[in-house]
Formats: structure tokens, C-alpha cells, sequence
């Protein structure tokens, strides 16, 4: 049986916006591997998973805390794996209302960290960089 340590861990894994674009993101093995192990619908997971990577980023109006919600975008390290997500929540009425404008801030937020990010590897890769 699953401790409830590890059972409270999938639940976020799976229910946190967050989660679902780190999970989106991950290398088809390892999220296949991570899907399977979870006790949840795989189907409608699969689902969120592809709309996520789709959209680039992953709305959850059903947070696990009771009436709040989600918009998460995944950071790339220079890799091209994703190292980190941007994650605005709140109220749930909130949040709904501003979807299209918290998505596009949260994307294009995630994507200045990604972007940073590469600069600074590049510039570690260059003797004297920044």
C-alpha cells in the first residue's frame, strides 16, 4: 500500500498546475513511467497532459485547496527539459475571469526565465561570460 506521505505527493503531482506542466514536459519514458504509477483517470491525465503541451501552459480551475485556481508555464533549462514551472493562483472566481490575461503573463513570464536562463549557460560556456 502507498504511505500517505507519497498518496498526498501524486494527488499534488496530478492536481497542481504546476504538476501537470512539469509532468507535460517530462521525457515521454519518464512520464509514462511517472502516469502509470499514479491511481488516477490515465485517460483524462493523458488528456490534460497533451492540451498542456498544446497551450503551453495548464489552467486548473479545481485546485486541491477548496475554491482556489491555477495557471502554470514550464521554464526550459538549456537542455530543452523542463527545470521549473511560473505558477499564478487564487481565488477561483478570480482567476477565472482573467484567464486569457493571466495565461499570457504566465507564458510569457516563464519564457523570460527560459530565456535568462540560456543566456546565463551560454555565457558560462564563454571564457569571461556573464
Amino acid at each position: 500500500t502507498q504511505s500517505r506521505s507519497s498518496a498526498a505527493s501524486d494527488v499534488y503531482k496530478r492536481q497542481v498546475a504546476s504538476g501537470i506542466v512539469l509532468m507535460a514536459w517530462m521525457p515521454a519514458d519518464e512520464r509514462a513511467a511517472l502516469v502509470a504509477a499514479l491511481d488516477t483517470d490515465h485517460a483524462a491525465l493523458e488528456a490534460d497532459l497533451t492540451a498542456c503541451r498544446a497551450n503551453g501552459f495548464f489552467y486548473n480551475g479545481k485546485g486541491v485547496v477548496e475554491g482556489a485556481a491555477g495557471v502554470a508555464a514550464p521554464v526550459f533549462g538549456a537542455d530543452g527539459r523542463a527545470l521549473a514551472a511560473i505558477n499564478i493562483s487564487g481565488p477561483r472566481d478570480r482567476v477565472a475571469a482573467q484567464i486569457d490575461s493571466l495565461s499570457q503573463q504566465t507564458v510569457q513570464t516563464a519564457a523570460r526565465v527560459t530565456e535568462e536562463l540560456q543566456r546565463r549557460t551560454h555565457n558560462k560556456r564563454i571564457p569571461g561570460g556573464n
